[in-house]
């Protein structure tokens, strides 16, 4: 081999090392990135005794930490209400919530939107925010029919 095609090929590996560590993440672990969470409302969800780090995230994801948020969906009919989307999707889901005191009103406050989440999280675990192959899992309880 010659010196000039030695010193063609060292250059261009150099440029190619250079163009791959140009493209590389430059924070492999996430250790700079933006929350995922909503740290703001951690002490509130510990002191409701729900899981923080579950819960806080899953607040990110449905709202971005953002009380006032609704998400409608005219296609599904899908409509869910503040900090953790609660779903009110169907007359049945919307009947349980104004029934347990959670009206659209309430799930548009932080507060609100937590106590129903207890509420729901006590019924359900947190199976209405975790997606499975069947879809998310619980709904509301129907009221049982008295029978005289």
């Amino acid at each position: 081999m010659s010196a000039r095609y030695r010193t063609r090929v060292l250059i261009g590996l150099f440029v190619s090392i250079i163009v791959v560590l140009g493209f590389m993440d430059a924070d492999p672990n996430g250790l700079n990135a933006a929350p995922s969470r909503c740290p703001q409302y951690e002490a509130a969800l510990a002191s409701r005794g729900l899981p923080v780090a579950f819960f806080s995230h899953r607040m990110y994801l449905e709202s971005h930490c953002n009380p006032l948020a609704v998400n409608a969906n005219r296609h599904t009919q899908d409509l869910s209400l503040g900090l953790l989307g609660h779903n009110l999707f169907t007359a049945e889901a919307r009947r349980a919530y104004v029934a347990a005191g959670f009206t659209y009103q309430v799930l548009l406050t932080p507060s609100g939107n937590l106590n129903a989440t207890v509420w729901r999280y006590n019924l359900c675990g947190t199976g209405p925010w975790t997606k499975t192959k069947h879809g998310y899992g619980c709904t509301p309880p129907k009221k049982k029919a008295v029978y005289r």
